[in-house]
């Protein structure tokens, strides 16, 4: 990040692990690779790659970053670096989009609610009561 836009990424798997510092350690750097392949415009077949495998990371940074909201890694997406990739307005509305997809909705009915078959009683005092619930009223 700290080098975007420059970085020319592109190149066989060992060069690229090379050059973005994993000294050759291809599982780590295929690791990143697993990391980072949601995002990437063209992704690969990780199973097919080796050292001379040619390979072009052209990273789509707002998937990447709405990625790292998914993946609750905060130390990733609060990083100054970003500062250079996306602008900070961006970065909320993306924040923004991830929270809004990921609310929590539940589908059950509670006790002290209307009931959904319309009589206008408490659910626990109409169909709560036939389904069972302890407590529920006969």
């Amino acid at each position: 990040l700290e080098n975007y836009p420059d970085g020319e990424w592109s190149g066989t798997a060992k060069e690229l692990a090379n050059r973005l510092g994993f000294k050759n350690n291809m599982i780590i750097f295929l690791g990143f690779l697993e990391g980072i392949n949601p995002s990437l415009c063209e992704s690969y077949d990780l199973d097919a790659v080796d050292d001379n495998t040619e390979l072009k990371l052209d990273i789509n940074f707002e998937t990447l970053y709405y990625k790292m909201h998914e993946a609750k890694a905060k130390w990733l997406f609060d990083m100054d670096a970003w500062d250079n990739v996306l602008p900070q307005a961006r970065r909320d509305e993306i924040a923004k989009k991830y929270r809004v997809d990921n609310i929590a909705v539940s589908d059950k009915v509670g006790r002290n609610e209307p009931c959904p078959c319309g009589s206008g009683k408490k659910y626990k005092k109409c169909c709560g009561a036939r389904a069972g619930q302890k407590g529920a009223v006969k």
